[in-house]
């Protein structure tokens, strides 16, 4: 092997190993992830029921590969789970007004409910993007949102579960763009300070996820304000935020949450490192 070449290898994999060594660990989130994928093969082994519907939200731009993900976890974890989950992609849809349409159709056509306001009940794993659509779609619309068929229902959620969530913004969106989501993901936007005024009275319990070093959210982003995610470091060479959702960390603590198992999280999220 060539000299130049046998020294960039080196260099390659002592960066590789240091990296390794220097990724912080979370107090309140400790588990490793070998430890989490033999926490999934063990919830696998034992299906238990859901005790609602629940609906997996991919995020911007994504035809389906997280909310797939999450509904195949769901269905090997969970006896009912094939007739009592729905996952939902908002690709073609260009404003939240419309995302928040699709999202509480979906929910009505696979889980009808009769109340002339609220649909069936359900829990919400969403990814990204989906968290806001989430959330959008269990507060009011906008003051100045244009009519959609469903603009006079909500969508009844139990627990909302995000993962790298923009709550606070996106940093990607703060780049020139035209398209209205986009726009609405950026910190301050008239979007993200209705939910935030809608927040105190949501009704519904809530958790987020994230990993270190996103370059598209912004870790430090990934809750509304006052609430500090639980927080993971990505693995080597791993996409923060695209490959979020396929963290068995994170899917191991969702997967428990559900059952009504003792999280692998602690109580208290730990504070974001600096």
């Amino acid at each position: 092997m060539p000299q130049p070449l046998r020294l960039a290898l080196i260099a390659l994999l002592t960066a590789a190993l240091t990296g390794c060594a220097a990724r912080p660990v979370n107090p309140a989130f400790s588990v490793s992830s070998s430890d989490a994928k033999k926490t999934i093969d063990t919830i696998q082994q034992a299906p238990a029921p859901l005790d609602r519907p629940v609906i997996a939200c991919a995020g911007w731009a994504d035809p389906g590969f997280a909310s797939g993900h999450v509904t195949r976890q769901l269905r090997k974890a969970f006896a009912n789970a094939n007739d009592q989950t729905l996952a939902v992609n908002f690709v073609g849809r260009y404003r939240f007004d419309t995302c928040r349409d699709k999202l509480i159709a979906a929910v009505d056509a696979a889980f009808p409910s009769d109340d002339p306001t609220w649909t069936t009940e359900v829990d919400v794993v969403a990814f990204s993007m989906g968290g806001l659509v989430a959330r959008y779609a269990a507060a009011p619309p906008l003051a100045d949102a244009r009519p959609t068929p469903t603009s006079k229902r909500r969508l009844k959620i139990r627990r909302l579960l995000t993962i790298s969530t923009p709550h606070r913004g996106a940093t990607l969106a703060r780049l020139p763009a035209f398209e209205p989501r986009i726009l609405s993901m950026r910190a301050g936007s008239p979007l993200l300070e209705h939910l935030d005024a809608a927040w105190p009275t949501r009704g519904y319990d809530f958790t987020a996820y994230t990993r270190l070093k996103d370059p598209i959210v912004g870790s430090s982003n990934t809750a509304p304000l006052g609430i500090t995610p639980y927080w993971v470091a990505p693995p080597p060479f791993a996409r923060s935020h695209q490959e979020a959702y396929r963290d068995p960390r994170i899917v191991a603590d969702i997967l428990r949450r559900l059952r009504g198992e003792t999280p692998l999280t602690a109580p208290h999220p730990a504070p974001l490192p600096q």
